[in-house]
């Protein structure tokens, strides 16, 4: 009954808020498809919160490189395949998303990106073929970004057991008189 009561009140997720300045910040990145890229290769690139229909400007940085200016959806999604020139500097690099909130105010979303030298790994630069499996050189992408919510879920768990075990001494003494 206890355990049960535990998880009606786990609290849940709420939608990002990507106004600027909002935290955490990271809830309003730029997601990418790989994060490994090859010289010449292509990935995807999609972040919410532009103006409906409105232009997006798709950039990396470092040596500033425009790849693709592309229109938001009705929704204010933004989503376009991209590729890295072919002699784009090796190294950590940004891509940068650049366009306009709903309210004109203007919107920056960004990722990290590694760009590789071509044939050693990442996205191969095809179409729809974004996995790494066995390649040499590539780091998988692991982890979760919902943390906050499994750690507060085992907690909730670990106070749950941590209270069953409790009552079940507490019983075990009460028979025992």
């Amino acid at each position: 009954m206890v355990l049960a009561a535990s998880f009606v009140f786990a609290p849940t997720a709420k939608a990002a808020d990507c106004t600027p300045g909002s935290y955490p910040p990271a809830q309003c990145a730029a997601e990418v498809s790989s994060t490994v890229v090859p010289q010449g290769g292509a990935l995807t690139v999609t972040g919410p919160g532009f103006a409906p229909e409105s232009w997006v400007s798709i950039d990396i940085l470092s040596q500033v490189v425009h790849l693709k200016t592309v229109e938001a959806e009705g929704n204010g999604r933004v989503r376009a395949r991209v590729r890295i020139p072919d002699d784009f500097e090796e190294g950590t690099h940004t891509l940068m998303l650049t366009g306009r909130n709903p309210d004109g105010s203007e919107r920056r979303l960004s990722a990290t990106i590694v760009v590789v030298e071509a044939g050693r790994g990442g996205a191969s630069g095809e179409p729809g073929n974004d996995d790494h499996h066995g390649e040499a050189g590539v780091l998988a992408h692991t982890g979760a970004s919902n943390t906050v919510e499994m750690g507060i879920a085992g907690g909730v768990l670990l106070s749950a057991g941590g209270l069953t075990l409790r009552l079940v001494q507490r019983r075990r003494r009460t028979r025992a008189s």
